[in-house]
């Protein structure tokens, strides 16, 4: 009773003991007391209790480690701020509007044909450019958040390292496990941010600047004790030291030389973006991709052209915008051509200042490791279909894509690759894409440095007719080929098998007159019917396209 008194007194909370179960256990306490007739005999009262069962935090499957050890790795991420040229403040919108009107004629010309634009949709005109684009939201917010975003969107090799996670002996859900995994790699992430930022190219890239110096000064040091530790010859610490100075100076040079190159070209970049010129903007990507300085004196070339190129384009524009504009949309097109062609004189010589240093500092940069050694790519990119299906790599048709890319400076680099055939004894290779045929005359090994066989037999038409172990050469010097013909799909009106070849037939002009189409002397019969059935391919595809789109 004492006890129970007690328990009262506190307000102690016993699992199972609510008051009408504490009052019916005291009774039942007090009759088994009196029945007993013994308060003193030592023998005590057990009250069975009923304490509840725990409930479990995770009911879900239970997984146990012993050791898990997920090893670090490290990321070098890198970012380029593009954006595809789009009608918005461009005459590039006026031609699109244009070419969309003009494409129901253009079909009943081409004899029921039309083209497939990636832009413009079915359409009979050419694909727009893509690259440094303006953005299409109007105002002067969009504009300048465009030229902004244009100049410090750029990232180049930030190195992020992510620590081992390790747990031992824990019993945990894959919830459990999985949320662990997630704040750890967050929190690895969130600390080095700074990295991230760091390595941003509009401030020059400082992460980058920081590890090429600290590198020249690590070698300064460990090469000389490493000529004096691991040989017994004295000379050998002095070329120790000479290589370590060779190294900092080299790696210090390199350095500063890429952040200035980084910072230029991102405040270039950002200008152009200012110009609303869409074709400088696409020509000038084009030239910075396809022109990379080797060398300081190349640098200095590039550097010149690119500049006086920026200052034409620039004087050109105060005359030729606002006339583009007129042509398009009247007067009040003449003034927006005013005001672009303006803008253009101001910002295209600074673009072109800016070319030119970063050329410059590129070329000094590339001038440090020109006697390095590069890694050499063992073969050329592999081909994806239209279907997007990863299939087992063909070097004949990834040497075929990289004809077309290259061909002509890369006017058919946004065609979609079908076929090739070589001619046998001959220079002459007919490429084939979704688009368009070209045949043209390819350089000969000794100039191109590659060797491709012949079109050869029955048994290697299909899959394997053509080049067979090519080299990465091939692709780089694609553009020293002379192109005799190109035809487009769209504008042809049947294509004929012949017992030498394969016919392309033209529709009948207006006044009757049927122009005579390109011929394409193909001798072995298997290979005449295999490319033959490509270009049938390629017409299908063209007329579902068609179908698709209405």
């Amino acid at each position: 009773d004492f006890l129970y008194a007690l328990l009262d007194f506190v307000k102690v909370d016993v699992p199972g003991w609510n008051s009408s179960s504490s009052s019916a256990r005291k009774e039942s306490a007090a009759s088994s007391a009196g029945e007993s007739g013994d308060a003193d005999s030592g023998e005590s009262i057990m009250v069975e209790a009923a304490v509840p069962e725990p409930n479990a935090l995770d009911d879900g499957l239970q997984l146990y480690f012993e050791f898990l050890h997920i090893q670090p790795f490290k990321l070098n991420i890198s970012f380029m701020r593009t954006q595809r040229l789009d009608a918005g403040g461009s005459p590039t919108g006026a031609r699109a509007a244009a070419a969309q009107q003009a494409a129901p004629a253009a079909a009943a010309a081409a004899g029921g044909m039309v083209s497939y634009s990636a832009d413009l949709g079915l359409l009979g005109g050419a694909p727009e450019h893509t690259g440094e684009g303006v953005a299409s939201s109007a105002g002067v917010v969009a504009y300048a958040m465009n030229v902004l975003t244009m100049a410090i969107g750029n990232i180049n090799e930030a190195p992020v390292f992510l620590n081992a996670l390790v747990m031992q002996n824990v019993r945990v859900s894959m919830a459990v496990l999985a949320d662990r995994m997630q704040k750890h790699y967050s929190q690895e992430v969130f600390n080095q941010v700074y990295k991230v930022v760091g390595s941003a190219n509009v401030l020059g890239n400082p992460v980058g600047l920081f590890n090429s110096i600290s590198s020249g000064v690590s070698d300064f040091f460990y090469e000389p004790y490493q000529g004096f530790v691991m040989s017994d010859r004295p000379q050998d610490f002095g070329f120790g030291l000479a290589r370590g100075t060779a190294s900092l100076f080299k790696k210090t040079v390199f350095g500063m030389t890429d952040s200035f190159s980084k910072f230029t070209d991102s405040m270039s970049k950002g200008l152009s973006a200012a110009t609303m010129d869409p074709r400088y903007q696409s020509e000038r990507s084009m030239s910075r991709v396809r022109n990379k300085p080797k060398h300081a004196i190349y640098g200095v070339a590039r550097g010149a052209e690119s500049l006086a190129r920026s200052v034409g384009s620039g004087i050109a524009g105060v005359v030729m915008r606002p006339l583009e504009g007129a042509e398009q949309e009247g007067v009040g097109g003449f003034f927006k051509g005013v005001g672009k062609g303006l803008v253009g004189v101001v910002t295209k010589p600074v673009i072109g200042m800016f070319d030119l240093a970063s050329n410059v500092t590129e070329g000094i940069r590339n001038t440090t490791t020109v006697f390095e050694r590069d890694l050499d790519r063992q073969r050329l990119p592999r081909h994806v279909g239209c279907d997007g299906i990863i299939t087992l790599y063909s070097g004949r048709e990834a040497l075929g894509q990289a004809w077309m890319r290259e061909l002509s400076k890369g006017a058919y680099a946004r065609d979609e690759y079908l076929a090739h055939l070589e001619l046998p004894g001959s220079d002459m290779v007919v490429l084939l894409t979704y688009q368009r045929l070209v045949m043209f005359r390819r350089a000969k090994p000794d100039e191109a440095g590659m060797a491709v066989g012949a079109a050869g037999s029955a048994a290697e038409t299909g899959n394997n007719t053509g080049a067979i172990g090519v080299s990465s050469g091939s692709a780089a010097n694609a553009a020293k080929a002379q192109v005799e013909w190109e035809q487009e799909i769209r504008s042809l009106h049947s294509i004929q098998l012949e017992a030498t070849g394969i016919s392309l037939k033209l529709p009948a002009t207006p006044e009757g007159y049927v122009p005579p189409g390109p011929f394409i002397p193909v001798s072995d019969a298997q290979s005449r019917r295999w490319f033959y059935d490509k270009i049938r391919d390629a017409v299908k595809a063209l007329i579902d396209r068609r179908k698709e789109l209405g």
